[in-house]
């Protein structure tokens, strides 16, 4: 999991680090939403957080990633339920 706060957003270094320190921080305390996933099958997950705003509070930043991790396992959810794609062989 990687997570990034842009320097045009961000103009100082500071509000940089605590933006990424208060998502790391969300992130680790609510990991649990995607770690059931991880259990199921063996498979590669890369994402990245993105801050776009300066943050109001810890509060409102965890709500927001705890909002984008309950979106991002729907998805995976959605992908390991469909059937893997079969090509149609024509003899």
């Amino acid at each position: 999991m990687g997570f990034i706060a842009p320097k045009r957003q961000f103009k100082r270094a500071v509000d940089r680090n605590r933006m990424k320190r208060l998502l790391r921080e969300a992130y680790r305390l609510n990991q649990h939403i995607l770690t059931p996933l991880f259990d199921k099958k063996v498979f590669g997950f890369h994402a990245a957080l993105v801050a776009q705003k300066n943050p109001g509070s810890f509060n409102d930043t965890e709500a927001e990633v705890i909002e984008l991790l309950h979106q991002a396992r729907e998805k995976v959810e959605q992908y390991l339920d469909t059937p893997p794609l079969t090509e149609n062989k024509k003899q």
